[in-house]
């Protein structure tokens, strides 16, 4: 469990979860415990998603990938608490600038491979804009630092969209159901 490697204890209150400060190699961080469960509630809603295909759909994608960014972004504080001292401030500053560079391979690859399908229309140019402002250069020093906040800033902009999206739609269909019989219904969705 990463979280635990960190010191991050497990607090189910929601407030104190985001209040939580954590001291780490890359100095004090708070809301690490209240990230993740930013994206387990995330999951949550694009699994309750039924019946949107590429909503659901989209939902997921996004979902996935604001989760594996955030994988990155505890791994390379993991690392970092581990290695810490141990390692020469210029090591560290490499594996963050590679780490950097393969997170934003790995974004334009999504972007691609969804750039002519129904899928990229509903999501693509989100996801094209949170690339850009990840691939932005980075300041001359402090490289970890840099990765590990761009990368829990996407994390989380990536699962605000996925709830927005659900959110929309679900909206559209409700009212859509209301003005179809001329009431306020309670339907499935």
């Amino acid at each position: 469990n990463l979280l635990g490697v960190l010191g991050v204890p497990a607090i189910d209150d929601e407030d104190a979860a985001r209040d939580h400060m954590i001291e780490t190699c890359i100095g004090i961080m708070k809301g690490i415990g209240h990230s993740v469960k930013r994206s387990n509630r995330t999951q949550d809603v694009c699994l309750a998603m039924t019946g949107i295909n590429v909503t659901s759909r989209g939902c997921d994608m996004l979902a996935t990938m604001a989760y594996e960014l955030l994988a990155v972004s505890l791994r390379s504080l993991a690392i970092c608490s581990v290695v810490a001292g141990a390692w020469p401030e210029d090591q560290i500053e490499t594996l963050a600038d590679d780490t950097f560079a393969l997170v934003g391979e790995m974004l334009q690859k999504e972007e691609t491979l969804i750039a002519d399908t129904p899928l990229g229309c509903v999501v693509g140019p989100k996801l094209a804009s949170l690339r850009q402002d990840f691939s932005s250069s980075l300041s001359p020093s402090s490289h970890l630092r840099q990765l590990v906040s761009r990368l829990m800033v996407v994390s989380k902009k990536l699962s605000e969209f996925s709830n927005f999206m659900v959110w929309r739609d679900m909206h559209f269909m409700w009212i859509s159901d209301s003005l179809r019989a001329g009431e306020v219904v309670h339907s499935s969705w």
